[in-house]
């Protein structure tokens, strides 16, 4: 007969498998592989308004400023957003990355990616840090491509946000930029 020891490593085993197969995001892979960025534990977050430019900086140590997002009628994730007044976050769609990066199988580039009807990450609750700030939750509302040819670290670290989560953090538009120290996913749901 089997022993309760025998079917909990059964099942563990069987669990580990399915996981192997279903491998989810790049950057999901990246952060579970201890992703790391070269960055300095503080990060300078820039606000530039959304008619000039559409980018914001992340976490899990950003490796560049945060920027905002324009927002728009229709987002990564579905339905549009105002992002003046929306809170949320836009995490890294993988396009237009560095050359040499190679996806593990069943893999999808970025965080998100519509172009594999991979949303998984849409309407995920992630926090931010900032320093002289309460710990801040949001809500993933897009992919976005940050620039070209980003490095697979820049790319999963970084994260852009509304004008709202800009402004609830402290930033001030008018000084252009602010400190954020981390993000990630809220640890009871995850990412993928």
């Amino acid at each position: 007969m089997f022993s309760a020891k025998h079917v909990i490593v059964a099942l563990t085993l069987a669990f580990l498998a399915i996981n192997a197969v279903e491998c989810g995001s790049q950057c999901h892979n990246w952060l579970a592989n201890g992703g790391k960025s070269s960055a300095p534990k503080q990060v300078i977050a820039k606000m530039i308004p959304a008619h000039q430019e559409k980018h914001l900086q992340r976490r899990i140590t950003p490796t560049k400023p945060a920027k905002t997002i324009a927002g728009g009628d229709h987002s990564t994730c579905g339905a549009g957003y105002n992002p003046k007044y929306k809170p949320g976050a836009c995490l890294w769609n993988g396009i237009s990355q560095a050359s040499g990066v190679t996806l593990k199988s069943g893999a999808y580039p970025g965080w998100l990616n519509g172009n594999y009807k991979e949303t998984k990450n849409c309407g995920r609750q992630i926090y931010i840090n900032a320093p002289n700030q309460k710990t801040y939750w949001t809500t993933v509302l897009d992919g976005c491509k940050f620039g070209d040819y980003l490095p697979e670290a820049d790319g999963c670290s970084m994260i852009w946000l509304t004008e709202k989560t800009f402004r609830d953090l402290g930033g001030n538009p008018d000084d252009g930029y602010m400190k954020i120290n981390n993000w990630d996913f809220d640890p009871k749901t995850g990412s993928d």
